[in-house]
């Protein structure tokens, strides 16, 4: 696909459990370091929803060097090539022993009630990341990386309850981030290390806090 929308993307975890339900013959286990997709496979129809664990997607390009684009944490999905003809773009490797939820795209749906919500959770994810572009990626261009990082973890904590949820810590509300440092980068079109070490910058500032690979976000007047 030309652009995309799916890949290591959040879900809302009750969309994640209701399909799990409905599907509990298609959930499947696997250990650290299997490999689920290989990059250049045809399109098989099958898309996957993480429901535990951690995988990441990565690409070898046509020089041989390895690129990891994304880690997709429990509730997440990817695999939308499944959604139109083409080739798998990622490698997708379990990062821990994981549980994931294999669908083929003529799966027929139980319930019509599940089959909305899920569509209507895709719709979401789609909008939302469009929104995120158009938004925050082209009106920064030009102004600093902490700018841009600071914009885009305001719209994921107003988007929905799949790519944030509100807590406290230490006595002061914020939001914790459904996303990895790695995700962050690939919204804002920078390299993982330029990102980590603007993220760091505001963790000093006490606009951010990052905690055993968790983002929580506090927001700022500055924004």
């Amino acid at each position: 696909m030309g652009t995309s929308y799916l890949i290591g993307c959040h879900i809302d975890r009750s969309v994640a459990e209701d399909m799990s339900k409905a599907f509990p013959d298609r959930v499947e286990q696997h250990t650290k370091g299997k490999i689920l997709v290989c990059q250049g496979d045809d399109a098989d129809g099958f898309y996957y929803i993480v429901l535990s664990g951690e995988v990441k997607l990565s690409s070898i390009s046509t020089e041989g060097k390895d690129f990891a684009h994304f880690v997709c944490v429990a509730p997440s999905i990817f695999g939308e090539t499944a959604f139109a003809s083409g080739i798998r773009e990622f490698f997708a490797e379990a990062l821990t022993d994981v549980t994931l939820l294999k669908l083929h795209i003529s799966e027929p749906f139980q319930s019509s009630a599940l089959e909305i919500k899920f569509l209507r959770e895709l719709v979401k994810i789609i909008c939302t990341k469009e929104l995120t572009k158009r938004r925050i990626i082209q009106p920064y261009r030009g102004t600093s990386l902490k700018k841009i990082l600071l914009g885009i973890m305001k719209d994921m904590s107003k988007a929905s309850s799949s790519h944030s949820k509100k807590t406290q810590r230490d006595g002061r509300l914020c939001f914790e981030l459904n996303c990895t440092q790695q995700n962050i980068a690939q919204f804002a079109q920078a390299s993982r290390i330029n990102v980590s070490k603007a993220l760091a910058e505001l963790a000093e500032d006490g606009i951010i806090d990052i905690d055993k690979r968790k983002i929580y976000y506090y927001g700022s007047e500055q924004e």
